[in-house]
């Protein structure tokens, strides 16, 4: 079925006669995440119609894919913002982790840049300061790639009141802010955004310089 998943009809045909939806490939990717992961549409959505039916084929949505994907993260990751809507109204879970702690939101918003969905995950309330397991929030991975529209975005839900919403003093697991990889990847727009929203270099400055004194005493000690 893996390789038929730009063809409706034929998966129909293939579900028809009992193939098994469920199947992964060698990398555990189902058909509803690959069709996820490509953007086709009406397959998702075909397949999706299948669940709540008493067949022995009906579609599980809560297989975890590559890396501990959720599906939602497969059409995440491509911008699919269409797929994503379908795969929110069948009860997805927005804030479900993949193996390093990563929500669908950093593949939406640090990836690829894709504005529109990270609008959408928001919206029906993805949470926004969580971190993965190197403490980077969605926030500081578009300060990192420059996706300037997504981070003008999560710093209007401040509401002009810094850290009223999208909290901008979260560190990284080495001490770094957000600030600091937008200026260390030369992204002089996304800085300029950071700076009018009230951060500064001098509070990165005085971090790192904590952070240094801390380890100076511990290896004296």
């Amino acid at each position: 079925m893996h390789l038929v998943l730009k063809d409706t009809e034929v998966v129909k045909l293939l579900i028809d006669v009992d193939l098994n939806v469920n199947d992964r490939t060698h990398d555990f990717y189902t058909p509803l995440g690959l069709a996820c992961f490509h953007g086709h549409y009406d397959i998702v959505k075909y397949f999706l119609s299948e669940n709540g039916k008493t067949l022995d084929n009906s579609v599980d949505i809560t297989i975890k894919i590559q890396k501990g994907w959720s599906v939602l993260h497969a059409a995440c990751v491509n911008g699919n913002i269409e797929i994503v809507k379908e795969l929110i109204d069948v009860g997805c879970n927005l804030n479900e982790t993949n193996d390093d702690r990563v929500t669908p939101l950093y593949l939406a918003s640090c990836l690829n840049g894709h504005t529109e969905v990270v609008k959408l995950l928001i919206d029906v309330g993805l949470k926004v300061n969580d971190t993965t397991d190197k403490g980077y929030t969605p926030l500081y991975l578009a300060c990192q790639n420059g996706h300037y529209d997504i981070v003008k975005y999560l710093l209007d839900l401040n509401g002009g009141i810094l850290n009223s919403l999208v909290d901008t003093t979260i560190k990284d697991s080495h001490g770094h802010l957000a600030f600091y990889t937008a200026k260390t990847n030369k992204h002089t727009d996304v800085v300029r955004l950071l700076t009018d929203a009230g951060m500064n270099e001098a509070e990165q400055r005085s971090t790192i310089h904590a952070i240094h004194a801390i380890k100076d005493y511990c290896f004296i000690q």
